[in-house]
């Protein structure tokens, strides 16, 4: 950071080992930082006196914890946020990003290494070692996936789940909104609902569909979808 002062590092998990693995190894890393644990108490504080880090690391349950309290304080604007989690939190991480900035994220298997570098480069302000939209997109491509959705309805489901209207549909994905209509239907069709109640639980249920906007789409590149009927 752009100051005289050593970084401060707040730390809000909820595995003992995992918070006791990483205190000890980041003191030995970097002894000149400072450090600060979070409890829950401290953690969702609606006052000043929760600190303010340079750089805090969360895991799912500190995040879900903190996404889902509305009197929760947001985190400032300078504090660069790591979450260590498994990819089954991939629903939580998805709910999370509508509400504040996830900077990084490390899987639960870590390798401290890595740790390491990747608490630096958040120091040093760098955005280019993978941002966690790409993050996502990288890990569910990877995934082996069976779906009769293309990607583009892939992009619209993944925005009903996580409470978009249409008309913000089409802004976000800077289509027509007639053109969203059309997916949305052959989306419905496709995975055998009938309301927008109904995709959100079926999306929810798959987690392995979702693809944010900005994804990469291969797969129907046409500005149209084809017609129906």
């Amino acid at each position: 950071m752009a100051n005289n002062f050593p970084p401060l590092v707040c730390i809000a998990v909820s595995v003992p080992l995992l918070k006791k693995g990483l205190i000890a190894f980041l003191k030995e890393e970097f002894p000149s930082f400072k450090y600060h644990i979070l409890d829950d108490d401290s953690f969702l504080a609606a006052d000043s006196q929760r600190p303010e880090p340079d750089v805090l690391i969360l895991d799912a349950p500190r995040l879900a914890a903190l996404t889902q309290n509305a009197s929760a304080p947001p985190l400032p604007t300078a504090t660069k946020t790591l979450l260590i989690a498994p990819h089954s939190s991939l629903p939580v991480i998805l709910r999370a990003v509508q509400r504040i900035t996830i900077h990084a994220w490390l899987p639960l298997e870590i390798e401290l290494e890595k740790l390491a570098k990747v608490i630096q480069f958040l120091l040093d302000g760098r955005t280019d070692f993978t941002s966690l939209p790409e993050m996502l997109d990288t890990f569910l491509r990877e995934r082996p996936l069976r779906s009769p959705l293309s990607n583009r309805e892939r992009q619209v489901l993944t925005l009903i789940a996580l409470g978009y209207e249409n008309a913000r549909i089409s802004e976000q994905l800077a289509l027509q909104p007639g053109t969203i209509k059309n997916y949305v239907t052959m989306a419905y069709q496709k995975i055998g609902v009938k309301s927008r109640a109904g995709a959100v639980v079926y999306m929810w249920k798959n987690p392995d569909l979702f693809l944010l906007p900005g994804a990469e789409v291969t797969d129907d590149l046409l500005e149209e979808p084809p017609p129906q009927g």
